[in-house]
């Protein structure tokens, strides 16, 4: 796409995302309909995404965001562990796969804190005026100012809300399904069955799946 296509399809994303705010806006104070509001809300939020794409690029690909990454998913994976254990009351020895699939999940939840916490920070700074921060993406794309950078930032952060909302009503079944990761139809816990697979809670009890993630009492 060159440039005059580019600042085009640019012009209309930010048209996009103001109707979108507007009617949300409107949405909320006028006919109080939640849905609606939120609906435009992502909606306009996705416009501004899809606009600076260039520059949230740069910043997941940039190292500091690789490292924070590694951490949260370490922090992550610890957590699932104690958290399997507790909720499920397994012993560590029996969880292997279930820790790094829940551990998904929870990186996600502290993913969105922390950038809450950039936004936050990024807005303070602009209200003192006491950080001036730019980021050049390409040398064709024009400077980002810290005013630039939290609105871009602010935007990704709703933009995912219907992501967090589907992963917060799912929590009990992404407990069962990271659990599962460490069923097997074949195990001492009973008898082989297509439709059935066990995971050892210690060494006199075991949990049964049947059939996929109806988890039944311990055995």
């Amino acid at each position: 796409m060159d440039k005059a296509s580019d600042g085009k399809v640019n012009r209309i994303l930010n048209i996009v995302m103001w109707i979108a705010f507007i009617l949300s806006a409107a949405s909320a104070f006028f006919y109080q309909n939640g849905l609606f509001c939120i609906v435009m809300l992502v909606v306009g939020s996705w416009a501004r995404i899809i606009q600076e794409k260039k520059l949230l690029i740069y910043i997941v690909t940039s190292k500091l965001f690789l490292w924070v990454i590694g951490i949260v998913f370490s922090v992550g994976y610890f957590l699932a562990g104690k958290l399997l254990n507790i909720a499920f009351q397994v012993e560590s020895d029996y969880l292997n796969t279930s820790p790094w699939i829940l551990a998904i999940f929870i990186s996600f939840f502290f993913f969105i804190l922390l950038q809450t916490l950039f936004v936050v920070f990024f807005f303070i700074a602009l209200l003192f005026k006491k950080l001036n921060v730019t980021i050049k993406v390409t040398d064709k794309t024009k400077n980002n100012t810290m005013g630039h950078i939290t609105w871009t930032l602010v935007c990704t952060l709703i933009g995912i809300i219907p992501l967090l909302m589907a992963v917060s009503k799912m929590q009990q079944n992404v407990f069962l399904i990271s659990i599962r990761m460490d069923a097997y139809a074949v195990s001492d816990c009973g008898p082989i069955r297509q439709d059935a697979a066990y995971l050892r809670i210690n060494e006199r009890q075991c949990y049964k799946f049947e059939p996929w993630i109806s988890l039944t009492p311990a055995v």
